[in-house]
């Protein structure tokens, strides 16, 4: 059986990717987005394997570059929407254990832990810069040409918003509850931590554990 390709955090430029979400608004979405397709788009010159990697990252096209179903959805009026439910996907683990408060060397901390080490700064970059996006009046706006443009639905209310609005309101106030809540935080950020190989000089454990260590003094509890 074959096993899935591994898709590594995005690290590319954001300016890329927000110019790519652009330029998609006034085509049709292609039958496979690789690099000659990048370059058409004129979005990532010479960079067009790490946007492509982004695109993958955070599904908006498939491991073969097929565009997936949240493509189209990037075309609409409700496209930050998609965004982020594409973010709170791809990123579950680091959501899960904090990540939209924790510091940027946190950040890069952990993607240098779970990913790799000399893409970490431009990961934790991503990251942060995209989940801005994803806010509302957070980055430039993407203008729709007119026959793509939808009816507004501010008043509506997509399922995955939601889901994104219980994640960001947290838990109660409560003090046991948050209480709670970070030791969940905590006990995920420490299952991140692998085994012990008798192969790994014992200095290279102890950065793994330092890593880790780090990432835990950033699971502060909601105030």
């Amino acid at each position: 059986m074959e096993e899935a390709p591994i898709r590594r955090p995005a690290y590319c430029s954001v300016r890329s990717f927000q110019e790519f979400l652009k330029r998609i608004q006034s085509v049709t979405a292609p039958r496979i987005v690789d690099r000659a397709y990048l370059r058409q788009l004129r979005v990532a010159e010479n960079n067009e394997w790490a946007l492509l990697s982004a695109l993958k990252f955070l599904r908006i096209v498939d491991d073969r570059g097929r565009p997936a179903p949240a493509f189209r959805s990037l075309q609409t009026a409700e496209w930050r929407a998609a965004l982020r439910s594409l973010v709170y996907e791809a990123y579950a683990e680091l959501i899960e254990i904090g990540g939209e408060s924790m510091s940027q060397e946190a950040l890069r901390s952990f993607f240098a832990l779970t990913a790799s080490g000399s893409q970490a700064q431009n990961a934790a970059r991503f990251f942060r810069k995209v989940l801005e996006l994803t806010a509302s009046g957070g980055g430039a706006e993407i203008a729709q040409p007119q026959h793509l443009r939808l009816v507004p639905a501010r008043e509506q209310v997509t399922a995955a918003d939601e889901v994104i609005r219980e994640r960001i309101a947290g838990t109660p106030r409560g003090s046991d509850e948050r209480v709670d809540r970070v030791l969940r935080m905590k006990e995920a950020a420490l299952a991140l931590i692998p085994s012990n190989r008798d192969s790994w000089p014992p200095a290279d454990y102890q950065r793994v554990l330092s890593t880790v260590l780090e990432i835990l003094k950033a699971i502060e509890p909601t105030a």
